[in-house]
């Protein structure tokens, strides 16, 4: 199943079971930034991306490129 940008992150964060006000925080962003790149309204620029990236133990080439998430 491809998801986009914002549904993998959405899932990555409900994985991780890390609320979207404590994202936001970890991440230095306001947690409206953080529902709009759910949304898929907007796109993180590169520092956030790769703190996504290290907080969710993924490359960011897996958050950016099609891909699959295996749901166990």
């Amino acid at each position: 199943m491809n998801l986009s940008f914002g549904e993998k992150i959405l899932f990555l964060r409900k994985k991780k079971n890390i609320s979207q006000k404590a994202l936001a925080h970890m991440l230095g962003i306001s947690a409206s930034n953080l529902t709009n790149y759910e949304k898929d309204r907007y796109e993180p620029g590169f520092k956030t991306l790769i703190k996504m990236a290290e907080i969710f133990e993924v490359t960011t080439d897996f958050l950016l490129k099609d891909s699959s998430i295996e749901q166990k």
